[in-house]
C-alpha cells in the first residue's frame, strides 16, 4: 500500500528588521528538494509575512485530512518568549517582547492539525529548524 506524504517548507531569510540571514532559504529548497525526492508533495514558501504564513499553513492543515503523513519545516529566526515558542515572520516587529510576540507564528498554530490527524490514527509528523549560528 503507498502512503499519501504531504509537507510544508517555509524559509524565512529576508527580515525586514532583524537583518538578512545566509542559510533559510537554501535550507528550505534543499528540504524541499529532499522531500520531493523521497515522494512528498511538497508545498514551499520563501521570505513570508505573517499574514503568508498563516495563509500556508492553513492550505498545509486542509491536506492533512487526504495525507498519511505530513510534516512541517521552518527554517529562518525562531524566539521564545515567556516560556512560549514563535516563529517570526519577515515582517516580524522587533521593538520589543509584546510587539514580536503578536506578530510572530505561535508554535502551538502549526500542530492542532497535526494532532487531528493524529487522533484518527493516521501518523504526522512535525520537524521545526530554528537558524543556526555558526562560528
Amino acid at each position: 500500500m503507498s502512503r499519501r506524504l504531504t509537507a510544508l517548507v517555509i524559509g524565512n531569510a529576508a527580515y525586514e528588521h532583524a537583518g538578512v540571514l545566509t542559510n533559510p532559504t537554501n535550507d528550505a529548497k534543499d528540504i524541499a528538494a529532499k522531500l520531493a525526492g523521497c515522494g512528498f508533495t511538497v508545498s514551499k514558501a520563501i521570505d513570508c509575512s505573517l499574514l503568508e504564513m498563516d495563509r500556508v499553513l492553513k492550505r498545509f492543515k486542509k491536506t492533512l485530512a487526504e495525507n498519511d503523513v505530513g510534516l512541517f519545516f521552518f527554517a529562518g529566526h525562531g524566539m521564545q518568549i515567556e516560556g512560549e515558542n514563535y516563529l517570526a515572520a519577515i515582517d516580524t516587529d522587533t521593538a520589543g517582547e509584546d510587539e514580536a510576540k503578536y506578530s510572530s507564528l505561535h508554535v502551538a498554530n502549526a500542530e492542532p492539525g497535526c494532532r487531528r490527524v493524529h487522533a484518527r490514527g493516521r501518523e504526522q509528523g512535525v520537524c521545526r529548524c530554528a537558524v543556526r549560528h555558526r562560528s
